[in-house]
């Protein structure tokens, strides 16, 4: 019943943004625009507001196991990297988009999706474990992930360290200080970080239905690239998570929250990072929406086996 009453909470958000993408009151730009602020104001509050009701005394508990999540997480984004160019050649995507494809297979949407589902089914505690999931994402997006799309645009890209300073990392820096030192935020400024983090969930969904609404649906549907894509994105990758996780971390809601981590689409940065970029823009945004319309049903599945493994 918890599965089946969030992901009716994201599909009912899902349907008002898709019915409002396809009448046009949601624009390509608007979409963009309020995904920055999703992205750089929202997520963060939301991410911080979780952890600040993690008693300290659980997180002094955790200790231990979040730094093996922390290792677990940088090796395991470090192989899924170097899986992705055998996959990717496999997979065989039209030229120009053949680095886009492997941020495909590298990145999912933890925060804006797997966040909220995490701390439906598993509490805050899982939320609290995926934080350093959250800093390897950036590491990698701003690094590989940015390197890889402009690559495949043909341009020079430049290393820049303050790439990697944005709010989402700064929130999980702060949630881990709360950690390390068992502080946490004033009353009064929680109840503000938490009214604007509780937004954070249902607009980004509502915003990725607005996307696919804008998509050109059959030509979506119609290429099978992107059914190859999303099944290494959607039962692949979250397939090997779940076996290297099992015999390593071992703790149920450890595994579980990196699970359901992995099983989600295709993060949206991957389409923001090509937006700008006319070769890359159509392709990438029609792979981040049909991962994410199938994942409707995939996740949901992850849960139910996560649920069946540790009953």
């Amino acid at each position: 019943m918890d599965i089946l009453s969030t992901m009716v909470q994201l599909a009912a958000a899902f349907a008002v943004g898709f019915y409002y993408g396809r009448r046009k009151v949601f624009t390509e730009d608007s979409n963009a625009r309020i995904s920055r602020f999703v992205v750089n104001a929202a997520m963060p509050a939301m991410i911080l507001s979780i952890l600040n009701k993690i008693d300290p005394a659980e997180a002094e508990a955790h200790g231990t196991l979040v730094w093996k999540i922390f290792i677990f997480g940088f090796l395991m984004y470090a192989f899924v990297l170097a899986l992705s160019f055998p996959l990717g050649a496999l997979l065989d995507a039209p030229q120009g988009c053949k680095r886009v494809v492997r941020n495909g297979i590298i990145f999912s949407n933890m925060g804006l999706i797997g966040f909220p589902i995490m701390n439906a089914l598993l509490g805050p505690i899982a939320v609290f474990y995926s934080t350093p999931l959250v800093i390897h994402f950036n590491l990698f997006f701003y690094s590989v992930g940015i390197y890889f799309a402009e690559k495949d645009a043909g341009l020079k890209t430049k290393f820049r360290w303050r790439s990697f300073v944005n709010p989402g990392l700064i929130a999980c820096m702060i949630g881990m200080a709360m950690f390390l030192t068992g502080w946490r935020l004033p009353e009064i400024v929680y109840k503000g970080v938490d009214f604007i983090g509780s937004i954070a969930t249902p607009l980004s969904i509502v915003i990725i239905g607005a996307s696919l609404g804008l998509a050109d649906l059959k030509k979506m549907f119609n290429q099978r690239i992107y059914y190859r894509i999303a099944a290494v994105r959607l039962i692949l990758m979250p397939l090997l998570t779940f076996l290297a996780a099992y015999f390593v971390l071992k703790d149920n809601i450890a595994v579980s929250a990196v699970v359901l981590g992995a099983a989600t689409p295709i993060a949206s940065c991957v389409a923001m990072s090509s937006a700008d970029k006319p070769s890359q823009n159509e392709f990438a945004a029609q792979m981040v929406s049909l991962t994410t319309l199938l994942s409707s049903v995939t996740i949901p599945v992850w849960a139910l086996i996560l649920k069946a493994v540790y009953a």
